[in-house]
């Protein structure tokens, strides 16, 4: 007993076996309600969310796109649900037909999905490289998200507003000019910190991004100060090795520390032409740096929004047979094959970004593993 419960709590679902799940769930919903019913549209929307959240964007789209059809029908083409289904579709959709799902849901008379589609068109523009309209964007979010925070009547929902204003507030610190995300982080730091305390760690997280901004307006002081803050929360409440805490760090020793890793001088743009893989080992180009002179700052910003990393894309492919026992009894067993980048394509990891490192610019590895197959057998009864 005691062997078979240490079994049960080592063995965790794949995501794919979770996936199936859903797609059981929708299935059972379909044929117990009919296809428009609001039982089956909602487990329809929860694979969805499913999908998109595990980067299966097509499938994803898929079904987001048939979720908003059915209110389309329902609903009506302007409910506030069907427009928040839009932004979901966007989401996942490629950038040409992602914008007018974007320009459709910032009608939504909801200030929190207005908000996200101001924010999603905003990101557009700036994968353009257009930051003027980026901006532009950026600042509609950001009324949107004030608005919502007004209306706002919970303390959860007032902190997780506070959240998306300071994401949004960095983004536009970054793109246009610090001193303009400054004042909105520093509101956005204030909420969390009222409403869930000074050692909380979405609080440290949004002090964390004010003292990057901090950092780029030059106020080295301030930033040193919130920034060591943040780290020393951060590691109580997420642990040493959480990402969140690597980030702050970077952000201390990266622009703030005499004698460590320098922000350097950026003389142009380091992005080379070119795909991955002709990239690999010169991804950016070493000589667009210069170090600055001691206990001095370089003038290359935090972020380069024009210096991308490799591209994220990954297809995988599950099949499925059911072959029946005994129909009336509802016995059968299920065939299912599994292919995990089916493809057996590399997703390269981002090169190495340490100025005068030899190796500066190099992409040494990948963010996923090789082609993997499973085969599997499930009796239902």
């Amino acid at each position: 007993m005691l062997l078979s419960l240490f079994a049960l709590l080592a063995w965790q679902p794949d995501a794919a076996i979770i996936g199936q799940l859903y797609r059981e769930a929708f299935e059972r919903k379909k044929q117990q309600y009919g296809a428009s019913d609001t039982h089956t549209v909602q487990a329809a929307r929860d694979l969805g969310l499913f999908l998109s959240k595990h980067g299966a964007a097509v499938g994803a789209q898929q079904v987001f796109t048939e979720v908003v059809r059915l209110e389309e029908i329902a609903l009506g083409a302007e409910a506030e649900q069907t427009l928040a289904d839009v932004a979901a579709l966007a989401s996942v959709s490629a950038p040409l037909q992602a914008e007018g799902l974007w320009q459709r849901a910032a009608k939504s008379s909801e200030q929190r999905v207005a908000a996200r589609a101001f924010a999603g068109l905003g990101q557009l523009r700036e994968t353009a490289g257009d930051q003027a309209g980026a901006a532009r964007y950026y600042r509609q979010a950001l009324a949107k998200e004030e608005a919502a925070l007004g209306q706002a009547t919970t303390t959860r929902e007032k902190a997780d507003l506070a959240i998306l204003l300071s994401g949004v507030a960095q983004v536009l610190g970054q793109i246009v000019d610090p001193t303009e995300g400054t004042a909105v982080l520093r509101r956005s730091f204030g909420i969390n910190r009222r409403l869930l305390g000074a050692r909380h760690p979405e609080t440290a997280t949004v002090e964390a991004n004010l003292a990057g901004v901090l950092l780029d307006s030059n106020a080295v002081d301030e930033s040193v100060r919130l920034i060591t803050e943040a780290i020393s929360v951060l590691e109580e409440t997420m642990g040493e090795d959480h990402p969140r805490v690597a980030i702050s760090a970077t952000i201390l020793a990266h622009g703030v520390l005499p004698g460590a890793t320098q922000r350097p001088n950026l003389l142009y743009e380091p992005g080379l032409p070119g795909s991955v893989v002709s990239r690999i080992d010169r991804y950016l180009d070493p000589n667009a740096f210069s170090r600055p002179a001691s206990y001095t700052f370089g003038n290359a910003p935090r972020t380069l929004p024009r210096a991308r990393g490799p591209g994220l894309r990954n297809a995988d492919v599950s099949m499925f047979k059911n072959v029946n026992i005994k129909a009336e009894r509802n016995l059968f067993v299920q065939i299912r094959g599994e292919a995990f980048n089916v493809t057996n394509t590399p997703i390269f990891a981002d090169p190495n970004v340490t100025v005068g490192s030899t190796s500066f610019g190099v992409i040494t590895g990948t963010q996923n593993s090789p082609r993997t197959l499973q085969l599997a057998l499930k009796l239902n009864f």
